[in-house]
């Protein structure tokens, strides 16, 4: 009988606590935050070599761009499409849904 209501009670506190945790009204929850990819084609940041993501509040701007190194090239900016085109994406960007960014790459020979 002990056995028996030591677990309805564990369970019952388990179950309060995990409400009190997770039920908040809508109006409180975080939004979601919108996540830019920065390809960055071949370049490097911080011994990484593929893509860095940041997460940002929607309709917010990222303060600080990652700027990537690439040998016997210079970063010329982020872009919304490869090889520099489309848009560029600024620290002045809005950010308001998921994004890639692609790195653009001039090269001297």
């Amino acid at each position: 009988m002990k056995k028996c209501f030591l677990f309805a009670s564990l369970t019952f506190l388990f179950t309060l606590t995990l409400c009190i945790t997770s039920c908040h009204p809508i109006e409180e929850l975080p939004e979601k935050p919108c996540i830019v990819t920065f390809d960055l084609r071949g370049g490097i940041i911080d011994n990484d070599y593929s893509r860095i993501r940041i997460a940002v509040v929607k309709s917010n701007t990222i303060e600080e761009l990652p700027v990537p190194k690439k040998g016997n090239s210079t970063f010329g900016g982020w872009f919304t499409e490869k090889e520099g085109l489309g848009d560029e994406f600024t620290n002045k960007t809005q950010v308001d849904s998921d994004i890639m960014v692609f790195a653009k790459w001039i090269t001297y020979e």
